[in-house]
């Protein structure tokens, strides 16, 4: 004699939920999606280098600075030639590099 399947169902844990309140989604500020400039198929850098290389950037704009104000200073701070201490300054920074 053939079987009979159980009439017993099979009950799923209930899912937890991620939405807020409405009070709490009222009080929440809305966020605007960035736009997307990611061209199919380019490699996509992780979020960790990038910003890691913005330091460096940062890192490397401050110490120009810095210098060209050292060498301003040494030329007895005589106005007029700060793009050339500028471009002084980040020739001997981004050479020690």
């Amino acid at each position: 004699m053939p079987t009979k399947k159980s009439d017993t169902k099979t009950v799923k844990p209930a899912k937890k939920s991620t939405t807020a309140s409405p009070a709490a989604k009222a009080a929440a500020p809305k966020k605007e999606a960035a736009p997307k400039a990611v061209k199919a198929g380019a490699p996509k850098a992780p979020a960790k280098k990038a910003a890691s290389a913005v330091k460096s950037v940062e890192n490397v704009s401050e110490l120009v600075r810095v210098r060209a104000y050292e060498i301003y200073e040494q030329r007895g701070g005589h106005h007029g030639l700060d793009q050339n201490d500028w471009l002084q300054a980040e020739a001997e920074i981004l050479k020690s590099l």
